[in-house]
Parts: structure tokens; sequence; C-alpha cells
């Protein structure tokens, strides 16, 4: 495959971009998110909530090692059906000519396999520069996050493939896009943060951790999360829109 015509690309592009596409898509968006990334988080936050607390990052670090042990078949069940509803909104962002929500999600089945591989591929790599070192990690991030839409849209039908299609795309542009990235990470951070210290504290103070308040904040964790992997979506998708030299997704939707 050729290399990517270096087109001119700016954050401001990429954020209308972003926007206008989920002013034109809010209600498919919505749809998909209830069902693929609200609902798989709301269940379980009630049925296998994660570790709340550890003395010392060690111990929290083996609670976590061993929560993941214990609940390994409910949060792959979750992941994959996170996978599909992410998948589909890629479909429906990105391909031409457009997609059904129904057929978005029919066509992200065929995808997951793949987006699966190129997941664990992708946590891996980054994963591995920010333990080693957070600069090394933040590059990583740049140069490899347009594997997912790669992968949805292009169908190379191999994580490789969308690997290297991806590192051609962000050549020149991997610090540009590591920052809009981890800008909406930050930005949903200091939001469950809000409602986990702020908000959540509240309601269980005023209702109790158990049945009304510990279900209300359990839905409030879960939105928040669901509207954080919509904005992330999107945001990515929009990149890949401005840096691709495909003309059919030079635009936004209407």
């Amino acid at each position: 495959m050729n290399a990517p015509a270096q087109t001119a690309f700016s954050f401001s592009q990429v954020w209308d971009d972003a926007f206008a596409m989920l002013r034109a898509n809010a209600g498919l968006l919505t749809a998909i998110a209830g069902v693929f990334l609200f609902l798989p988080a709301l269940v379980v936050a009630l049925y296998v909530p994660p570790p709340e607390t550890a003395e010392s990052p060690a111990e929290w670090i083996e609670q976590f090692r061993l929560y993941n042990e214990a609940n390994w078949p409910w949060l792959l069940v979750s992941g994959l059906v996170n996978m599909i509803g992410v998948i589909a909104i890629y479909l429906l962002l990105l391909a031409a000519p457009r997609m059904t929500v129904g057929g978005a999600v029919v066509a992200a089945l065929t995808i997951v396999p793949f987006y699966f591989l190129m997941t664990l591929g992708l946590n891996i790599a980054v994963g591995i520069g920010f333990v080693l070192l957070i600069v090394p990690g933040v590059y990583l991030l740049g140069r490899l996050v347009l594997t997912s839409p790669v992968l949805v849209a292009e169908l190379p039908r191999s994580p490789g493939g969308a690997f290297r299609r991806a590192w051609e795309l962000s050549k020149g542009r991997a610090w540009q896009i590591a920052l809009m990235v981890l800008l909406v990470y930050i930005v949903a951070g200091l939001a469950s943060f809000a409602v986990g210290t702020g908000i959540g504290v509240v309601v269980l103070l005023l209702l109790g951790n158990e049945g009304v308040g510990g279900f209300i904040v359990a839905v409030l964790e879960a939105l928040v999360g669901a509207a954080v992997t919509v904005v992330a979506t999107v945001l990515i998708a929009a990149i890949y829109r401005a840096v691709t030299s495909r003309p059919d997704l030079g635009k936004s939707f209407n």
C-alpha cells in the first residue's frame, strides 16, 4: 500500500469534524452506546465490582490480579460486547457508502476476532512503552492509535497490516495525535473522579452503599464510561479522516 500523502493536519480541523459527527449522529451513537457500552459496564459494576481500596500499589496490583482471575469470563464477554459497539461506531462514521445501525452491528461481528487480536497487540505495545518510560508510551500511542479505524475502515484482515498502515498514517503527526487522545482521557479521568468522589459520595451518604444508592452510583459510572468511549472513538475517527487520503472520508457527514 502506498504511503499516504502528508495532508494538512490541525487540531481545529479534527475537533470540528469530531463535533460535527457527534451532532449529526447523536441518536445512532446513543443507541449503540446504550446497548454495547453502557449496559455491559452496568452489569459488571453491579455483579462483579472491582476492588475499591488498597493500602499500597503492590496490594492494589495483587487485588486486581485476583479480581481478573476470578471474573475473567464476565470481563471477557463485557469486553467483546464493547468491541462490537466500538466497531459499529467506526463503521457508521467511516464506511462508504453509509451503513444502518443494524448493518453496522452485523458487520462488526465479522471483524471482532481481528479487532480483538489487534487490541491485544496495541495494549501490549503501548503498555510496555508506558512501563519503560512515559515518553515512549505517549509516542507509541500517537503512532498506533489509528490501528483501530484502519482495521475497520480498510479491512486489512490482519492486525499486522493494520499496524503498518497506522504507522504510515501517523508519520510526522505522532505527538499531535497522542496529545489529542490524551486530552480526552484526562478530561474523562477528571469526570470519573468527580462522579466517584463528588456526586457518588453524596448519593451514598444519602441513600447508602447498598440498594438504590449503589445502583445510582453504578449507573452514573457506566454513563461516564460509555460517554468517554463514544467521544474517544469519534475523535480517533476524525483523526483518521484528517490524515487519510481517501476522498470519500474528507468531509463531515450531514
